[in-house]
């Protein structure tokens, strides 16, 4: 339960610490500026290369911008 981590953590004040700083570290590592860029730029090549290689009717158009919208999301 949530109440037996809290409980935990309030009463091991090293523990807290080592987990402070591996969170801090998890997040410097996959949630920064270059990675959110990199993510972005595979994306919009990824877009790119499609559009190369469709064929260009309605239909095929909107699922390419679909598929890359739900990749954003997610």
């Amino acid at each position: 339960m949530i109440c037996n981590g809290v409980k935990e953590i309030l009463l091991d004040y090293p523990k807290y610490l080592e987990i402070a700083r591996n969170g801090r570290q998890h997040i410097i590592q996959n949630f920064n500026w270059l990675k959110i860029t990199e993510e972005y730029e595979k994306i919009i090549l990824s877009t790119i290369e499609k559009f190369k290689n469709a064929n260009f009717n309605f239909k095929n158009i909107i699922s390419i911008i679909m598929d890359q919208c739900l990749m954003l999301m997610w």
